[in-house]
């Protein structure tokens, strides 16, 4: 199969543990170092996420925390792997009706969106993580395409999005336009640069009326939905 492989440690033999006639994924030994053969036609499935998927949540969030390496201190990272695996985590989560990409059973990347906090008319994209064993195919893009879709039909005309310092440029190549810079607090203590950005859709007016809110229900007594 044509295709990119992800480097693994020599003499560590690979399993197959998912394959279809567009990708195979392979897991080394505990030893050893992931890899990953990936055709270049790969085309994710788009599905919701539900509360029965949140394990597959934090393990693709993780990974991304884990990933960023020095952009993060020490303590920095600590903090965020600490607030995926939160309760309140899950409750943000769930209520920004999120989505995600997935190659046969193996959720690859996230996505969502809320309504504006304020009387604005753009909708925040959210939520969007790709695994980094995923990244460089394409499935970012089909996720926040299809997250901006689901935005738009709900009435929106425009999306906003903060993004990190690293992030920003994905957000720009694909028609965001930067409007300030600023500081996110995901968590007490932590503090990370963040640019804010925007995008006017394609044909759409630039006011609205009768703009709903995303469709939610009550998830379980626990989870709550917050912004």
């Amino acid at each position: 199969m044509t295709g990119w492989r992800l480097p693994g440690r020599r003499g560590h033999s690979a399993r197959v543990i998912s394959a279809s006639p567009r990708v195979s994924l392979l897991e080394y030994g505990e030893d050893g170092v992931p890899g990953v053969v990936v055709s270049k036609s790969v085309v994710p499935e788009m599905r919701a996420i539900g509360l029965d998927h949140l394990a597959a949540v934090r393990h693709v969030h993780c990974a991304a925390v884990r990933a960023a390496g020095e952009q993060l201190t020490g303590q920095q990272t600590d903090a965020l792997l600490a607030l995926i695996h939160s309760a309140r985590y899950a409750d943000q989560f769930l209520a920004a009706s999120p989505v995600g990409a997935w190659i046969d059973s193996v959720l690859v990347a996230t996505g969502g969106w809320l309504p504006p906090a304020d009387s604005g008319q753009s909708a925040r994209i959210v939520n969007l993580v790709v695994d980094p064993m995923f990244r460089r195919l394409g499935i970012g893009r089909t996720v926040l395409e299809a997250t901006e879709a689901r935005a738009r039909r709900g009435g929106y005309p425009a999306s906003t999005v903060r993004a990190t310092v690293h992030s920003a440029p994905f957000f720009e190549h694909r028609g965001y336009a930067v409007t300030s810079y600023g500081a996110w607090a995901p968590c007490p203590g932590t503090s990370l640069p963040a640019v804010f950005l925007r995008k006017q859709f394609a044909g759409a007016s630039k006011t609205a009326r009768g703009i709903p809110t995303p469709p939610r229900g009550r998830i379980s007594p626990r989870l709550r939905e917050t912004s």
